[in-house]
């Protein structure tokens, strides 16, 4: 088959399928430059993610053969295909179920994330975060959230995804946001669980979001100080032995008592009550507006940074309310980029 592509700059206008992929079989990459390598890369995972769109298509004509096989058991065609499909792929039981399930989605109510997938827009990783974030979701709502966010997720990493959805959901259902969250909080839990290495996991589950990061600003703050002053372990395990050390009944070394700073990001309407225009909680994502309100409350007596934008967004202007403000070209430089300017960062800066 003669494949009308010339160079690997032309891939990026070619459709994922056959011709993209007798192209790609047909290129050595070691003949190539340093810039079209990364296209052949992309090109690449666009005909990888048009093959997984395919499969979930094939999953679900399996369960559709099932279904025309015995029309009147539904479940038991729902299971027959969990049940091929582990054998067919050599998959556990809940993994063949799980794959089922993402299909049937796909190419169901998440029609617009399966022709994404196909189309190389997106890929598997990027499609399975939008199903989990719209999976609790009214069907209109989850439309509404699936149409703005697929424009922009084949930039997006999976956690700026994760985070964008959330602060959409916030925006166009504030009510159902609060009232799936209370229920989520409601279930809130630890869990342990036991790993091949024979070392162990500990996990709170569900907790209220700004309470779990005060915890764990409070845990990174005194691991950074005993790193300070010479404890030779790494970050990661000075925060891990400190988590145990507190459940086991320790205490911190602490000189006044410390509640557990947080790091919120939200709009002065906001604040008034006059928006539910969502916050932002560092190293955690959009927190709706109550909840960015309710912890605006609790931290009274902290000290406030604070920036006036324009009508664009630029900032025109920052300060601060602790007595001792910081120093000033800090806060101009941290005001226009709040989180790291990597183009996949989302740390706070």
């Amino acid at each position: 088959m003669e494949v009308p592509v010339e160079a690997p700059w032309a891939l990026e206008t070619v459709r994922p399928g056959p011709v993209q992929g007798a192209f790609l079989a047909s290129v050595d990459v070691r003949d190539l430059s340093y810039e079209d390598r990364v296209r052949v890369l992309q090109a690449r995972q666009r005909l990888i993610s048009h093959h997984q769109a395919e499969l979930a298509r094939d999953i679900e004509s399996i369960h559709d053969a099932m279904v025309a096989a015995t029309p009147a058991e539904v479940g038991l065609a729902h299971e027959s295909t969990a049940a091929e499909v582990a054998c067919a792929l050599a998959l556990t039981r809940r993994a063949s179920e799980t794959e089922r399930d993402f299909a049937l989605e796909l190419r169901g109510r998440l029609r617009p994330v399966w022709e994404a997938l196909r189309d190389g827009h997106i890929d598997r990783r990027a499609a399975w975060v939008i199903a989990r974030g719209v999976e609790q979701l009214p069907e209109h709502t989850a439309r509404r959230v699936i149409d703005q966010i697929l424009p922009d997720a084949g930039r997006l990493t999976t956690g700026q995804i994760g985070a964008r959805m959330r602060r959409i959901v916030l925006e166009i259902d504030p009510d159902g946001a609060r009232e799936r969250r209370e229920k989520s909080v409601e279930d809130r839990r630890v869990e342990l669980r036991a790993n091949p290495e024979g070392t162990a996991e500990l996990w709170g589950r569900n907790l209220p979001e700004t309470a779990a990061s005060a915890a764990s600003r409070r845990l990174h703050r005194h691991a950074k100080k005993l790193r300070s002053e010479g404890d030779s372990r790494t970050i990661d395990q000075i925060e891990a032995d400190l988590y145990v050390h507190l459940l086991k009944g320790g205490a911190l070394d602490d000189e006044t008592p410390d509640r557990g700073a947080v790091d919120l990001t939200v709009s002065l309407e906001t604040l008034a009550g006059l928006t539910d225009t969502p916050g932002e909680l560092a190293g955690y994502g959009p927190i709706a507006a109550d909840i960015a309100q309710q912890t605006d409350a609790a931290q009274k007596k902290s000290p406030w940074t604070y920036q006036v934008t324009d009508h664009t967004g630029r900032v025109i202007h920052t300060g601060t309310t602790r007595p001792r403000p910081t120093a000033h070209p800090v806060r101009t430089v941290r005001a226009p980029r709040p989180r790291c300017c990597h183009p996949r960062g989302r740390m706070p800066a």
